[in-house]
């Protein structure tokens, strides 16, 4: 018998359609618990109950049930295929955000452009088990294909795939609940939510998908969607909100005029216990030599969804992002305040393509009409130095941002750092891109007491946001105890460097301070504080403003999750 005679005399068989609603069950169990196994060994906190599983298996027998129904039986191995991409899809995503995916993730799908390498880094060998489980499904339908149906048995098993699940998800809840698992400002889905889907006990996205199903999150995620383009975009800022703004607005829309040419360079990913002398010998060299300098390495990062572009918002305007999504794809089209309205010929030196976190709308909405782009992905941070060194003279201001020190850091085209036996290779990675950014930087900072143009403007050097988790830091800390590298405490702050010929001394930050703190910073150094939109945070140089913060960070986040939404600075040219 050949296996075409053998696929007949199965296809005949009275028990064809059960064959593959089994295999199609056992198939959905095994991907759904793989996809939580595999979390589990990522994450020291997951625990796992029998009604976790109970409702794993529910949800498994819901999509056997409808092979019951059916007359093709095809379908099976397409929705199988679906899930396990969806599965690999929230493995990449956790790994690399620490969240799963939400609804506003979908809007960001550009930022894939150029940047492939870095997303698929978070994918490991296991994740393709959940494929291999369909493929070995679609096996199975290809033998006992059949379009024999049972009505009554499809009524049966749905049915108590229904009650499982209800009894299981009621269980989990109250065990959650005892437990005190609850975080207010975190939205998931689940049969028992009160408004827009947020849980009446507030479990993390997180926290509820490693214990009820990714079915659960693949499901809300398709609820949400469709209300995407409805939902908070229209929003009227109440009265007291707008009161509370209206305190960080000056009288009168005049443009004051900078004192001085301004370079800001965002650099990727920067952390400011990477500034030593072995692994940025030339940033190092700057701070320590150079007269006129402001140097802070404790800067509280404050960008969120929109990472690099929160971080280029937060420098540039002084607000703070959205708190549900990124804030260059929900609301490009806003008017915002920004220093780089100051200048007569702004540019901006940007890698891989415009269409990286939305950036060519962005600059529309910064008042910068020209960007120059780099599309090298390996050495391209060397491409965009010398591309802002030649252009660097026919405009007043110059936004550039380096690339090479992107997540999983491995773009770098050299070896520049030397490593100790033993090293955690993410470690390696790091502090090897780390120091291939500092040698292409060099080539700009060794020219600022030589070139008259860079000796007269205000240069900045900032991180657009960290980068490390907290398990790698603690990793990395462990590290560099037992092999004494000379690093400080390993934490996730950022640096900030501001070199200026209005500056008259070296100003040292040892303290605490904020990403919005760049900005007032910026306009007292530039001799422009007279600009209508003082922004949220305080003058570095101004200790009594330090001890005295108009407003705490988180109210501020608040306060300017408001302002975007509502449009706040449109309203005020009305």
């Amino acid at each position: 018998m050949n296996l075409f005679e053998l696929r007949s005399k199965l296809q005949s068989s009275k028990g064809a359609m059960y064959v593959i609603a089994s295999v199609f069950f056992l198939t959905t169990l095994l991907q759904n618990v793989l996809f939580h196994w595999i979390v589990y060994a990522e994450t020291s906190h997951a625990i796992v109950w029998f009604p976790s599983m109970l409702i794993k298996v529910s949800i498994a027998l819901f999509f056997a049930s409808f092979a019951l129904l059916t007359k093709r039986k095809y379908w099976v191995v397409i929705v199988s295929a679906v899930f396990a991409f969806w599965c690999m899809a929230e493995l990449i995503y956790f790994r690399s955000n620490n969240i799963f995916i939400e609804k506003y993730a979908f809007t960001m799908m550009g930022n894939m452009a150029g940047v492939w390498d870095s997303i698929w880094i978070f994918n490991k060998p296991i994740d393709w088990l959940l494929l291999l489980l369909t493929a070995i499904l679609g096996i199975v339908v290809w033998l006992f294909d059949t379009p024999k149906r049972n009505a009554k048995a499809f009524a049966g098993v749905l049915f108590v795939s229904l009650v499982l699940n209800v009894i299981s998800c009621y269980s989990i809840h109250r065990k959650m609940e005892c437990l005190g698992e609850t975080c207010e400002h975190h939205r998931v889905w689940n049969p028992f939510t009160t408004h827009n889907g947020v849980s009446l006990l507030g479990f993390t996205n997180e926290f509820y998908v490693q214990n009820v199903s990714v079915l659960h999150s693949l499901f809300y995620q398709i609820k949400e969607l469709a209300f995407l383009p409805f939902e908070n975009d229209v929003f009227v800022m109440e009265d007291i909100d707008k009161q509370k703004a209206d305190t960080f607005v000056l009288p009168g829309d005049s443009l004051p005029t900078p004192q001085t040419p301004l370079l800001i360079i965002l650099v990727e990913s920067f952390e400011a216990w990477t500034i030593t002398p072995q692994v940025t010998p030339n940033l190092y060299a700057f701070i320590q030599q150079t007269p006129t300098l402001l140097y802070a390495d404790r800067v509280a990062s404050q960008a969120r969804h929109g990472v690099s572009a929160d971080g280029q918002m937060i420098v540039n305007t002084g607000l703070l992002p959205i708190t549900d999504g990124a804030t260059c794809f929900r609301f490009p089209s806003n008017v915002y305040p920004a220093v780089s309205h100051l200048y007569q010929k702004p540019a901006l030196i940007a890698a891989l393509s415009l269409s990286y976190w939305n950036q060519k709308y962005m600059s529309d909405a910064y008042g910068i009409p020209q960007n120059y782009v780099v599309k090298q992905w390996s050495d391209s941070d060397r491409h965009i130095f010398e591309r802002l060194d030649s252009v660097r003279t026919q405009h007043d201001f110059v936004l550039s941002m380096t690339i090479t020190m992107h997540a999983p850091f491995v773009s770098c085209p050299t070896f520049e750092y030397q490593g100790v036996d033993g090293m955690p290779d993410e470690m390696y990675r790091y502090l090897n891109s780390v120091k291939y950014m500092d040698k292409q930087l060099g080539t700009i900072l060794r020219q600022v007491t030589t070139d008259s143009l860079l000796k007269s403007s205000t240069i900045v050097i900032t991180a657009d946001h960290n980068v490390l988790s907290h398990e790698s830091r603690q990793t990395f800390n462990a590290f560099n105890k037992q092999h004494q590298l000379g690093f400080g405490e390993i934490n996730g702050y950022i640096p900030l460097v501001i070199y200026s010929p209005r500056l008259e001394s070296t100003v040292r930050v040892k303290h605490q301070v904020y990403q919005m703190d760049i900005y007032p910073t910026l306009l007292h150094i530039l001799g422009c504080e007279s600009y209508y939109w003082k922004g949220f945070g305080v003058n570095l140089l101004d200790q009594e403003a330090l001890n005295a913060r108009p407003i705490t960070p988180s109210d501020a986040q608040s306060l300017s999750d408001k302002m975007i939404r509502a449009d706040y600075f449109k309203l005020l040219q009305n």
